[in-house]
């Protein structure tokens, strides 16, 4: 009475997991050849999955100084780190955590391409990246030392929230990846969110299984019908 209904609802979830994904694959195809939106802070009203990889326009002003460095990032076998960098938006009204793309240069060094002073305020088009798996927290310290901050897990609500609390500004809430072809992009050729729902579906499958065995097992035991059972094959 108690694994029924319990093996039953970890099977009718899965199949809800599995008509998530399939309706955020559809999703990501339409929006390959969707028209990039203007930033708008209008965007959080939507739920997170809702704006997965969309296209949006960003106009403001890098800020270099307060750059981040995923490290320990492996492009066609090299490491190297993703140069994140916020945005100052032109209207004021806070930034945009920004992930220019991978490259190559020791963070220690100095390298020409990763200058963005000079753009001054530009105009550029990104897709905004929602992470489908929970990172684990950054340690504080990582977070409290001088920029540029070099962070080897990503953990984003943490992440904006700090740089959020250093800039005294309002940060948008997820990463935005520039498209290679834009101002400011290093190597910017990001591989495609896959998305797959089979796996949920078996998953549902081998729950239900269970919740049936459970239920003729309870038949069985609490009847006198497996007796019967019995009776007919003597």
């Amino acid at each position: 009475m108690v694994l029924f209904p319990v093996f039953y609802c970890l099977g009718s979830w899965q199949l809800d997991r599995a008509e998530e994904k399939r309706f955020l694959k559809n999703q990501l195809e339409e929006r390959k050849s969707q028209s990039a939106e203007i930033f708008s802070w209008e965007m959080l009203d939507d739920h997170a999955q809702s704006l997965s990889q969309l296209p949006v326009q960003v106009t403001g002003r890098f800020l270099p100084e307060n750059r981040v460095f995923f490290t320990h990032r492996i492009r066609l076998a090299r490491v190297g780190s993703d140069v994140v960098e916020p945005v100052l938006l032109s209207d004021g009204s806070g930034a945009v955590l920004v992930n220019r793309g991978w490259t190559q240069q020791s963070i220690s060094n100095h390298n020409s391409s990763l200058n963005t002073a000079q753009l001054g305020e530009l105009t550029f088009t990104g897709k905004v990246y929602v992470t489908q798996d929970k990172a684990l927290p950054i340690s504080p310290q990582n977070l409290e030392g001088p920029w540029p901050l070099k962070l080897r897990t990503v953990h984003v609500e943490g992440l904006v929230e700090k740089v959020s609390d250093r800039l005294g500004i309002s940060v948008f809430p997820y990463l935005v990846r520039i498209d290679a072809s834009q101002p400011g992009a290093l190597q910017a050729n990001w591989p495609e969110l896959q998305i797959r729902s089979v796996g949920h579906i078996g998953y549902a499958l081998q729950w239900f299984a269970m919740a049936l065995v459970t239920l003729v097992v309870f038949i069985l035991r609490s009847s006198n019908l497996w007796q019967l059972l019995k009776k007919s094959d003597t």
